[in-house]
């Protein structure tokens, strides 16, 4: 706050200080003023400073044409012009509205219709600072994976069944992304690896699509021979096994889902 207000008054002493070429000069009250203003909302400091603005004025001679004179052409009697500029002349601090700024910064007003009973201030904090995991949510449904936009549907009933079919989705990015992150916060664990663009970095909270692209390296083969089908999923590294750990889920679950497909032949079909 001091600092701010260090700032605005040096800023409003410069706007007239300096006189000469390149520097402005203001003509007019209102124009010095809506600087003057200018400066005080840029730094937050309005009603904390008071400006005081001055009137100049100045006389000066100036020939009534151009050019020399001369014995056919004699130069019409001079004439006298008045230069009207403002200038800040005097910056005044309000220490008593200052103290009462001091005195609120830090402090924050809540407001919530869940009742006093059931929830205290600390819960209403906390539920407050959460409010991240949902826009979360919404910035999973804008952007990758799910990538609702731009929609090239047009009718209703269609529309509101992607809607619903993604928001499913957005349900169970979310319940992934909290699976494995209250695992590895409970273990006191931090993963190494899951991101390929910082292999190196350690987190405890991966994103959904962190975990995702960790399994997009597994692979699935099938292969017809006579009237048999045989199928084969690569096998899983280090970090695809300690997600599916930190999921919950069985080690060969991949696997198991192999086993079944045999039961369910694909269809290919010809180039």
């Amino acid at each position: 706050m001091r600092q701010r207000l260090k700032t605005a008054r040096t800023h409003l002493t410069a706007l007239t200080a300096c006189k000469g070429k390149g520097h402005r000069r203001y003509t007019t009250a209102e124009a010095l003023h809506a600087a003057c203003q200018s400066i005080l909302e840029k730094q937050d400091v309005v009603g904390l400073i008071t400006v005081t603005l001055d009137c100049e004025r100045q006389t000066r001679t100036v020939n009534a044409q151009r050019g020399r004179p001369s014995k056919h052409n004699p130069h019409p009697q001079p004439r006298l012009i008045e230069e009207v500029s403002y200038k800040v002349s005097k910056i005044h601090i309000d220490s008593k509205a200052l103290e009462a700024r001091i005195t609120r910064l830090g402090w924050r007003a809540y407001v919530t219709n869940a009742p006093a009973k059931e929830w205290s201030l600390n819960d209403v904090v906390l539920a407050y600072r959460g409010e991240w995991r949902i826009e979360q949510g919404f910035h999973l449904l804008k952007g990758s994976p799910l990538s609702l936009a731009p929609v090239y549907l047009t009718k209703t009933e269609h529309i509101r069944g992607l809607l619903c079919l993604l928001s499913i989705a957005v349900r169970a990015l979310t319940l992934i992304r909290y699976t494995v992150s209250q695992s590895l916060q409970q273990a006191d664990e931090r993963i190494k690896g899951i991101s390929p663009v910082y292999p190196h970095v350690k987190t405890n909270s991966p994103s959904a699509a962190m975990i995702l692209a960790a399994f997009a390296s597994i692979t699935l083969a099938f292969v017809q021979h006579a009237d048999q089908y045989f199928v084969h999923v690569s096998p899983l590294n280090t970090i695809q096994r300690r997600l599916l750990a930190l999921l919950h889920l069985p080690a060969d679950l991949y696997q198991r889902i192999a086993d079944m497909l045999p039961s369910h032949p694909p269809f290919f079909s010809e180039a």
